[in-house]
């Protein structure tokens, strides 16, 4: 990681990559550090982390430090998802109180995908002209009714869950809903639903279920989808752990082999989005 130093206008000391070093001393020229570099001898690949200096505010994507004078603020990425939140439509009185329920029930409300993700893929679904969609992973029904919205009247969604406890709550939340009718939910293991769906005969396919088995699911997915569908995947950072080498979380690791096997994948077109926790985009050629 590359950390730069924002101090008086006089001075421009930029940290080493990788520095870090708690044995700061103040002179007439502001802060400083015996492994500082000035700033011409630093390259111009800019930092990813910007330290303010003097009580100044900065915007940064890591934990609240304080060493010395510096001060890290861990507001860059929450202040960016609430501007995009507040510019993006809201959902349902009904999805509200579902999002409620699952947190009061199970504690995993952030296990649904939200409203931006769910907006995003509505967008997607509305654009496509899908008719028929496949979710892997109803949890309790936030996504599904998601897409449910966007479907037209006769369109149809299978979902997959294997939990009857997240499957009773979203069979509740169905019913209250206008577009439940567009729902069916299968409760047993996904790929089991997955074998019974002819070739080439769904519009969209959704994957938020057990990381380990993204690659299994992804090549039915593949599979069911007819040209130009689209696959939408979820979780595709898992937390941010699969950017630590070595990776050591055992879905991080199983993520990090599905991205692969996305990106070496012939016959589709593809592009990763830092939404949430990571999307993955993938339509069938």
């Amino acid at each position: 990681m590359d950390w730069q130093i924002v101090s008086r206008p006089r001075n421009g000391w930029v940290f080493q990559t990788g520095c870090f070093a708690p044995g700061f001393t103040r002179n007439d020229q502001g802060t400083a550090c015996p492994c500082l570099l000035p700033p011409l001898a630093v390259k111009s690949k800019p930092p990813a982390v910007r330290v303010v200096v003097d009580s100044q505010i900065s915007f940064l994507q890591t934990n609240q430090l304080k060493i010395g004078d510096i001060r890290v603020e861990q507001n860059q990425n929450s202040l960016i998802e609430t501007y995009i939140a507040e510019h993006t439509d809201a959902v349902s009185p009904l999805l509200q109180d579902l999002l409620k329920e699952t947190e009061t029930i199970t504690g995993r409300s952030r296990w649904s995908i939200g409203k931006v993700e769910g907006r995003l893929m509505q967008f997607l679904l509305r654009a496509s002209g899908a008719r028929s969609a496949v979710e892997i992973g109803t949890f309790t029904g936030f996504s599904a009714l998601m897409i449910a919205e966007a479907l037209p009247e006769d369109g149809l969604l299978i979902t997959c869950e294997f939990s009857s406890d997240y499957a009773e709550i979203a069979r509740r939340y169905f019913k209250k809903s206008p577009h439940g009718r567009k729902i069916r939910l299968e409760l047993k293991p996904a790929l089991e639903t997955l074998k019974e769906i002819s070739d080439n005969s769904v519009d969209f396919v959704f994957i938020d279920a057990d990381k380990p088995s993204y690659g299994l699911y992804f090549d039915e997915a593949l599979r069911i989808l007819r040209p130009g569908g689209l696959v939408f995947v979820d979780n595709v950072f898992w937390r941010n752990k699969i950017f630590k080498k070595p990776i050591s979380n055992q879905n991080a690791k199983a993520i990090a082999a599905f991205n692969r096997k996305v990106k070496n994948t012939d016959g589709i077109d593809k592009v990763m989005l830092s939404v949430r926790d990571g999307i993955y985009l993938i339509r069938k050629r």
